[in-house]
Protein backbone atom coordinates (compact mmCIF):
# COMPACT_ATOMS: atom_id res chain seq x y z
CA UNK A 1 0.00 0.00 0.00
CA UNK A 2 2.68 2.28 0.72
CA UNK A 3 4.38 2.02 -2.78
CA UNK A 4 1.20 1.89 -4.18
CA UNK A 5 0.43 5.32 -2.93
CA UNK A 6 4.04 6.70 -3.40
CA UNK A 7 4.05 5.43 -7.21
CA UNK A 8 0.31 6.30 -8.26
CA UNK A 9 -0.58 8.94 -6.00
CA UNK A 10 2.79 10.66 -5.68
CA UNK A 11 2.56 10.57 -1.89
CA UNK A 12 6.05 11.45 -0.22
CA UNK A 13 5.54 8.49 2.34
CA UNK A 14 8.72 6.81 1.43
CA UNK A 15 10.92 9.67 1.11
CA UNK A 16 13.14 9.56 4.31
CA UNK A 17 16.33 8.52 4.20
CA UNK A 18 16.52 5.17 6.40
CA UNK A 19 12.62 4.10 5.35
CA UNK A 20 13.29 4.29 1.61
CA UNK A 21 16.28 1.80 1.56
CA UNK A 22 14.44 -0.56 4.27
CA UNK A 23 11.06 -0.46 2.36
CA UNK A 24 11.87 -3.49 -0.19
CA UNK A 25 13.91 -5.36 2.27
CA UNK A 26 10.71 -5.95 4.15
CA UNK A 27 8.24 -6.52 1.27
CA UNK A 28 10.12 -8.82 -0.27
CA UNK A 29 10.76 -10.39 3.03
CA UNK A 30 7.39 -11.11 3.84
CA UNK A 31 6.61 -12.28 0.63
CA UNK A 32 9.17 -14.86 1.13
CA UNK A 33 8.89 -15.53 4.60
CA UNK A 34 5.10 -17.06 4.38
CA UNK A 35 5.61 -20.09 2.42
CA UNK A 36 8.82 -20.67 4.35
CA UNK A 37 7.14 -20.61 7.69
CA UNK A 38 4.27 -22.51 6.10
CA UNK A 39 6.69 -25.08 4.84
CA UNK A 40 8.17 -25.56 8.46
CA UNK A 41 5.16 -26.42 10.35
CA UNK A 42 4.01 -28.91 7.61
CA UNK A 43 6.97 -30.44 8.09
CA UNK A 44 6.14 -30.68 11.72
CA UNK A 45 2.75 -32.15 10.76
CA UNK A 46 4.06 -34.44 8.77
CA UNK A 47 6.43 -35.57 11.62
CA UNK A 48 3.55 -35.95 14.05
CA UNK A 49 1.16 -37.69 11.98
CA UNK A 50 3.53 -40.36 9.97
CA UNK A 51 6.27 -40.68 12.45
CA UNK A 52 4.08 -40.55 16.21
CA UNK A 53 6.90 -42.03 17.76
CA UNK A 54 9.39 -39.81 16.92
CA UNK A 55 7.59 -36.39 17.51
CA UNK A 56 9.43 -36.30 20.67
CA UNK A 57 12.67 -36.29 19.45
CA UNK A 58 12.28 -33.80 16.40
CA UNK A 59 9.40 -31.56 17.53
CA UNK A 60 10.53 -29.31 20.58
CA UNK A 61 9.95 -26.22 21.41
CA UNK A 62 13.43 -24.95 21.25
CA UNK A 63 14.26 -26.69 17.93
CA UNK A 64 10.91 -24.98 16.72
CA UNK A 65 12.16 -21.58 17.97
CA UNK A 66 15.63 -22.14 16.76
CA UNK A 67 13.87 -22.65 12.86
CA UNK A 68 11.63 -20.15 13.28
CA UNK A 69 14.59 -17.92 13.78
CA UNK A 70 16.92 -19.23 11.42
CA UNK A 71 14.17 -18.69 8.50
CA UNK A 72 13.71 -15.08 9.71
CA UNK A 73 17.18 -14.74 9.35
CA UNK A 74 17.95 -16.35 6.40
CA UNK A 75 15.48 -14.17 4.56
CA UNK A 76 16.65 -11.09 5.49
CA UNK A 77 19.84 -11.41 4.99
CA UNK A 78 18.46 -13.03 1.52
CA UNK A 79 16.72 -9.56 0.85
CA UNK A 80 19.06 -7.35 2.46
CA UNK A 81 20.37 -6.63 -1.05
CA UNK A 82 17.30 -5.27 -2.54
CA UNK A 83 17.73 -1.70 -0.15
CA UNK A 84 20.80 -1.47 -2.20
CA UNK A 85 19.37 -2.25 -5.82
CA UNK A 86 16.13 -1.48 -6.39
CA UNK A 87 15.15 2.51 -5.93
CA UNK A 88 11.63 3.34 -4.69
CA UNK A 89 12.91 6.90 -4.32
CA UNK A 90 12.69 10.04 -6.17
CA UNK A 91 15.57 12.08 -4.37
CA UNK A 92 18.40 9.80 -5.60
Amino acid sequence: MLYELQTRWNVSLLQHPGLCESFPVFFMTTQYLSPLLVLGFTAERYISVCHPFQRPRYCTTRRAVFTITATVGLSLALHAVQGYFWKFCTTR
